[in-house]
């Protein structure tokens, strides 16, 4: 089961928003972080927010805004910026 909730590689060439609750229990905070740093390696182009206090439950409600404006900013023709 872990190997079919493990992502593979984001798509060459597409940004990437990855948001990690630090409070996660689920998806602890360090297999996030290898997974973006793996993918980073790789060349992918990762905006990485953490949000320190955030779990499972709650990191999508958080994140909202920043993902938001990563979206309208991609689709204004603007490169986000990666954190890789």
């Amino acid at each position: 089961m872990l190997a079919e909730n493990t992502p593979g590689p984001p798509p060459s060439g597409l940004p990437v928003f990855v948001a990690q609750g630090g409070a996660d229990t689920l998806v602890v905070p360090a297999a996030t972080q290898a997974y973006v740093a793996a993918a980073c390696r790789g060349g992918a182009r990762i905006t990485f927010r953490q949000y320190p206090t955030d779990t499972h439950g709650t990191i999508a409600d958080t994140a909202v805004p920043d993902v938001l404006a990563f979206v309208r900013s991609s689709l204004a023709g603007a490169a986000p910026t990666s954190t890789c």
